[in-house]
């Protein structure tokens, strides 16, 4: 009895000793003296969990630089805690996103840009694309919401835009204190991150109160022809009503489009999905397979559109994507020549649902991105965008 409890103390200490300087390794002969944990192989690499953002954020309090792959992202990320004077450093990194955000962008001359990311804490919008990093100018219009324009580049004639204003208040857009409208700029994960964006605070239905809301708008000269639309937006409140919009354009006798949801008449294209919807044409929204569901998280929107220019028996065509993912491709004659003669934050082009919802970027250009400026803005927005948790 004696020798066995001295065998078990020994085996006790060797156990011990091993655990403190123990180094594992993996068809490793000569594992480095620095290393820990060591894996030898000529043809096959290491490979982490891999999981999507909204897989990810579901990590319990996550350790200190515990590893991803984000396959939203097509990068490894990272945790970091305790970053910064008040940790807003804290949270997921991205090393790519890093360089997403530094690409340089050529200035698009034929279009606008409302990077609502760049505002500042007063709520100043810059309004167009001339330098760099992408989406800010060197000087803004100094104007509250209330009154950003003359915006330099109008996309069809050149004038410019006369305003952005409320269209029912007498008051200047200071969205500060507005009950209706909100400046956000909130802390950040990261640097490459934005919080800020501005938001409709209340949801108001016309058709059944009889109270027109107030609108968030900017004017343009009637434009036809091919553009190309980028949007970041979400619904902080699901749609309570059929059709509910975040963005819509205005057009001679209803036309237009919008960008919001889709209406439960449509077996589709129902409520709780986000779709597109052209005078003429309701509720494009993708098939079983690739339709989105509405969440509060915002989303990237493209409507790429090639207008009718030969007649009306020739088909427009509208590619609708979500967050760099072509949704659908629709062609059609019942689609041509639509027109765009204002840009409407927060409500559908009737105007007559307002939705409660938050838009942090917004371009319209008069001609089709290449391939190559479109994949860069989108990495640049989905990293500006990124779901928290």
């Amino acid at each position: 009895m004696q020798k066995k409890r001295i065998s078990l103390v020994v085996y006790f200490f060797i156990a011990i000793t091993y655990r403190i300087f123990a180094q594992v390794g993996i068809n490793a002969t000569n594992i480095h003296p620095s290393a820990i944990f060591q894996i030898d192989s000529k043809n096959k690499g290491f490979l982490m969990p891999r999981v999507t953002t909204a897989q990810r954020n579901l990590i319990i309090s996550p350790a200190e630089g515990l590893m991803i792959y984000n396959t939203d992202r097509n990068a490894i990320q990272f945790f970091r805690g305790n970053v910064g004077l008040s940790n807003t450093l804290s949270g997921w990194y991205d090393i790519q996103c890093n360089n997403d955000i530094s690409i340089e962008l050529t200035p698009n001359s034929e279009g606008i840009t409302l990077d609502f990311s760049k505002l500042t804490s007063q709520g100043l919008i810059y309004p167009t694309l001339t330098q760099t990093p992408p989406h800010t100018i060197s000087t803004s219009h100094l104007a509250d919401v209330g009154l950003i324009g003359p915006i330099t580049q109008n996309i069809s004639s050149g004038l410019g835009i006369t305003d952005i204003r409320y269209e029912n208040r007498n008051e200047i857009g200071f969205l500060g204190s507005n009950s209706i409208f909100q400046f956000n700029n909130t802390e950040v994960a990261n640097l490459y991150n934005s919080a800020t964006f501005i938001k409709r605070r209340s949801h108001n239905n016309y058709l059944n109160t009889g109270v027109l809301g107030d609108l968030l708008t900017a004017n343009l000269t009637n434009y036809s022809g091919d553009f190309d639309l980028i949007l970041v937006a979400r619904f902080d409140i699901n749609p309570l009503f059929d059709n509910e919009a975040f963005f819509s354009t205005g057009g001679s006798n209803g036309g237009g489009l919008m960008i919001g949801a889709g209406t439960n008449s449509d077996m589709n294209c129902k409520r709780n999905y986000y779709s597109i919807n052209f005078a003429g044409k309701e509720n494009i929204c993708g098939n079983n397979m690739n339709r989105v569901v509405i969440d509060n998280q915002f989303h990237r929107f493209r409507v790429k559109y090639t207008d009718n220019t030969t007649g009306p028996s020739v088909a427009g065509i509208v590619e609708f994507y979500i967050d760099g993912v072509l949704i659908e491709r629709y062609q059609n004659t019942d689609i041509n020549s639509t027109k765009i003669s204002r840009l409407d934050l927060f409500n559908n082009r009737d105007r007559t649902i307002f939705s409660a919802s938050s838009i942090g970027f917004l371009s319209l250009y008069s001609t089709h991105l290449s391939d190559t400026y479109f994949e860069n803005l989108d990495n640049y927005l989905g990293c500006k965008f990124e779901p928290k948790p």
